[in-house]
């Protein structure tokens, strides 16, 4: 829309021009405002996850801002005896939203489902994935993977659930084969083969649905975006049966590091003076690590989050490269709103910490195309993404030639100014 036509590419080098003398962007970034506007891109989608529980919240489905997505994976589905279910019942299907006293399925499903619906009115062209698994209900994949007569229940069950409740598809969330996630997760060191066969037998039944039907069904994953995951899979033959690949392009860091450091960079860090290299993942090595592997570009989706992650105690030293409270030692999670300490949801980064009555000092890592806030009084730093941050990231997706932007998850932003930011960028 030449918006940021001084902006010729999305690369290190080129961020300086943005900054001031601290090192962070002297204004916000100011994405277009859309009002009666429903975004429309063939080549970089916008998909949103929806988590059902953030309705206890407050955030209905009526507050989602489905005119400027693509997609929305609904998260989650569990699964119950090797088959897909519900993840909550009253809330996926029972509980009355209004206007639905003469439908058979209430609840969040209707919501989103219904082609009569308010949504589907809003954006005729939505389309919604249900999702499977994430970290909390990954247990059971590697068993469901395991044999053909597993693959075969799991992958039929995929299917009568998109037909009986009207979802455009599938997308798995296997948090991981092989190593990590859940303590009590299941693992075999043949689930990547496993993991290729499942998504094949789901993409069989979910083209014999879409024979039935006469209309295509999608099947995504969510993927890890940390080498020590991805690095023993095979992942061109995993995205060959696939749409496309959601990047988890987040959580980087956590109270699990040993220092400080950005949850979703865009690029890496140099080694610092010491000649430590203080960051292992980001954006781009992911995304390059993925196309080398053969996989390609258009079914890549950018990860991006619309939450940050505090640490506490941080020990700064204003004598070296830890002056500014990144990459130094902390202790413990710095606690805010969120019952689990740590986490905080852009939302409340914008009300409670971007301002000079906070204490908290914003800094902008040029290197990493990252933000952070640091408070050197209260020894407290949170890594987060901004609408600087999300401009840069949606332009490398585009620049890149890439599938889109994917976004985890849609609560965060209550008052729409990273989605703005984004659909400014990849309109």
């Amino acid at each position: 829309m030449g918006l940021f036509s001084f902006l010729k590419k999305a690369s290190k080098e080129e961020l300086k021009a943005d900054v001031n003398v601290t090192g962070a962007q002297s204004e916000p970034y100011q994405g277009q405002q859309f009002n009666n506007y429903t975004y429309q891109n063939d080549k970089q989608k916008l998909i949103g996850y929806f988590a059902n529980w953030t309705c206890y919240h407050g955030y209905e489905p009526a507050k989602v801002p489905v005119e400027l997505l693509t997609h929305i994976n609904y998260a989650f589905a569990n699964i119950v005896d090797g088959e897909i279910a519900l993840g909550d019942k009253w809330i996926d299907i029972e509980k009355s939203l209004g206007n639905d006293d003469d439908t058979p399925i209430k609840g969040n499903y209707n919501q989103f489902l219904n082609p009569n619906g308010p949504l589907k009115k809003r954006n005729p062209n939505l389309q919604v994935l249900i999702s499977v698994g994430g970290w909390t209900w990954s247990k059971d994949f590697s068993d469901v993977a395991a044999e053909e007569v597993t693959r075969e229940k799991f992958a039929v069950s995929c299917a009568t659930f998109c037909n009986k409740y009207g979802f455009d598809g599938i997308d798995i969330d296997w948090e991981f084969p092989i190593k990590g996630g859940m303590d009590h997760n299941i693992h075999r060191p043949e689930d990547g083969d496993n993991y290729i066969l499942l998504l094949k037998k789901i993409r069989q039944h979910l083209d014999k649905l879409a024979e039935i039907n006469n209309r295509p069904y999608l099947l995504t994953i969510a993927s890890s975006s940390a080498v020590y995951n991805y690095s023993c899979l095979d992942l061109k033959a995993i995205s060959e049966p696939l749409d496309w690949i959601n990047l988890m392009n987040y959580d980087f860091s956590g109270t699990w590091c040993k220092v400080t450091t950005h949850q979703a960079n865009l690029f890496l860090e140099k080694p610092l003076e010491d000649g430590t290299v203080p960051t292992h993942n980001s954006v781009s090595k992911c995304v390059e690590d993925f196309l080398a592997a053969g996989v390609p570009a258009n079914k890549l989706v950018v990860g991006v989050p619309f939450y940050g992650r505090g640490f506490d105690n941080v020990e700064a030293n204003a004598n070296d490269h830890t002056a500014t409270g990144i990459y130094a030692k902390f202790n413990g999670a710095l606690k805010g709103r969120s019952e689990e300490a740590g986490n905080f949801q852009y939302s409340e980064i914008r009300e409670d910490y971007l301002n000079p009555q906070s204490g908290y000092i914003r800094y902008w890592s040029e290197n990493c195309c990252a933000p952070y806030l640091f408070n050197p009084e209260k020894r407290g730093l949170i890594v987060y993404d901004d609408t600087w941050s999300m401009h840069y990231k949606a332009k490398y997706a585009k620049e890149k030639s890439l599938g889109g932007v994917m976004i985890w998850e849609l609560s965060g932003d209550a008052n729409g100014e990273l989605i703005n930011a984004l659909v400014s960028t990849l309109s």
